[in-house]
């Protein structure tokens, strides 16, 4: 959806033929009747966006693919908005407690403890 089109020849996901993506990325995505999904481990490979601090960071979660899309690299980034077909990204505990703080960090939000007491909260199902 972060890239031009997407395009389904088979009517695999839907009635429609193709739709029209947000526009972040340069690339389109066909989908296919084929799925695969395997686990993965790779590094961040990014020199500019919101991730340009993480180049090097492993991320281990797995991919689902069904059809193509040309992408060259694990993850994308333009911006503030980033993409990658990793599931399970956010199950990085490094990762994700340093993409939080540099977030964080940027936005000047709530004081370090509120912070992880709402995200605590959030994870529990406790608010919306």
């Amino acid at each position: 959806m972060l890239g031009k089109k997407i395009y389904d020849p088979k009517h695999l996901e839907s009635d429609i033929l193709e739709t029209e993506g947000f526009n972040f990325f340069d690339y389109e995505t066909t989908f296919d009747e084929i799925k695969k999904t395997e686990q993965v481990m790779k590094k961040i490979e990014v020199t500019e966006g919101i991730l340009k601090d993480f180049n090097d960071y492993e991320i281990k979660g797995y991919e689902i693919h069904q059809g193509v899309t040309n992408i060259l690299t694990p993850i994308i980034c333009k911006d503030n908005v980033f993409a990658t077909y990793i599931h399970g990204i956010f199950d990085n505990s490094k990762f994700t407690n340093d993409f939080l703080n540099m977030i964080r960090k940027k936005k000047i939000c709530l004081n370090k403890k509120k912070f992880y007491l709402l995200i605590n909260l959030k994870k529990e199902n406790m608010i919306n």
